[in-house]
This record gives C-alpha cells, sequence and structure tokens, in this order.
C-alpha cells in the first residue's frame, strides 16, 4: 500500500477513534471527542487547500497533515489508531492468504 493511501486508511481509523464508536459513557468524553474530531477534520481540509494553492509548508501533504493532526489529537488517540491500523493490515492480510474458491471448488 502507498504511503498516502496508507495515511488515508489512518485518518479513516483515527476519525473513527474520536467518533468513539458511537459511544457516549456519560463522563463527557464525547463532547470533547467531537470537538477535537471537528478540529481535526478543519486540520484536514486546511491543509488539503494550502497544499493544492502550492504552499510550500504544506508539501508534502502527508507529512502536513500528520504532523498537524498528531499535536491535535494528542498521543493517546494518535496510539489507539496505530494500533487498529496494524490489526487492520493483520486482518486483511488473513483475508488475502485465505484460499480462493472458484465454481464452489477450491484452489487449495
Amino acid at each position: 500500500m502507498a504511503e498516502r493511501e496508507e495515511f488515508l486508511v489512518f485518518v479513516r481509523i483515527l476519525l473513527k477513534c474520536l467518533d468513539g464508536g458511537g459511544r457516549d459513557n456519560g463522563n463527557g468524553e464525547g463532547g470533547a471527542r467531537a470537538a477535537i474530531r471537528l478540529k481535526a477534520r478543519q486540520i484536514i481540509r486546511e491543509c488539503t487547500a494550502r497544499n493544492r494553492a502550492g504552499d510550500p509548508e504544506y508539501t508534502p501533504l502527508v507529512s502536513a497533515v500528520r504532523e498537524r493532526l498528531r499535536g491535535v489529537v494528542g498521543e493517546m488517540c494518535w496510539g489507539r489508531a496505530e494500533q487498529y491500523l496494524r490489526h487492520y493490515h493483520v486482518m486483511r492480510s488473513r483475508m488475502g492468504s485465505a484460499p480462493k474458491i472458484r465454481g464452489g471448488v477450491s484452489n487449495a
């Protein structure tokens, strides 16, 4: 997987972590996560727009977004998203290594 594609998957996972999986445990964290998620989306939009405008501080785009997002979401959420990304890769490789079935007959 190319670096840009890898980072897009990571960002989707990170935003999902900030959603909290749709859970609100009543301790008030849901509102804080929602505010951080909104800020993260704003950062992504701003970095993309400035990169497209040719701003050298926002090139390469992946580095610009990564640097700014990590500071906003914090190390705990960033680390959790990295763990989910590793799990995603493990599950994806397991699915890819499964025997392929054609016409109801296994190739294994």
